[in-house]
């Protein structure tokens, strides 16, 4: 009976265990947190959200932070239209006093279309960390826009 319990927690944790391998992601009705750590690497990764036609307003937030390297984050809505982007860059051999390039950049989708949004990622030779962000809008700020 006790190996039945084991087996079943083991099923239960592999796809955290395996989704941590490459970074952390939190997902809920509200917003989705998706956290990106390079060590002097090239990636690239594709996320899809699928958005239904009832979907309320989404903000999109990127942050970053790199010590050297170049990193690119773009939002593409499901017709392939260009939303909106970040990206930071710095060369390894800069060092005019700062350690690590910082930035951030947020985009309000308020009539956000039905299909698969892509958020694209892609970093070169980067040592840094991005963090990801897609919120619901709720109906008081969308009073303010």
């Amino acid at each position: 009976m006790k190996s039945i319990y084991l087996l079943y927690f083991c099923f239960l944790c592999t796809p955290l265990i395996s989704q941590q391998a490459s970074s952390d992601l939190t997902q809920d009705s509200f917003r989705i947190i998706r956290n990106f750590t390079f060590n002097n690497e090239d990636f690239k990764q594709e996320i899809k959200i699928s958005l239904s036609n009832h979907t309320l307003p989404k903000q999109f937030r990127f942050y970053g932070e790199i010590e050297f390297g170049n990193v690119e984050m773009q939002i593409l809505d499901p017709l392939g239209k260009y939303e909106g982007g970040f990206s930071l860059k710095k060369d390894m051999s800069d060092n005019r006093g700062k350690k690590a390039v910082t930035g951030h950049f947020e985009k309000d989708i308020i009539r956000p279309i039905e299909g698969d949004w892509i958020i694209s990622i892609s970093a070169v030779k980067t040592k840094g960390k991005v963090k990801l962000e897609v919120l619901e809008i709720a109906k008081e700020e969308m009073d303010d826009h």
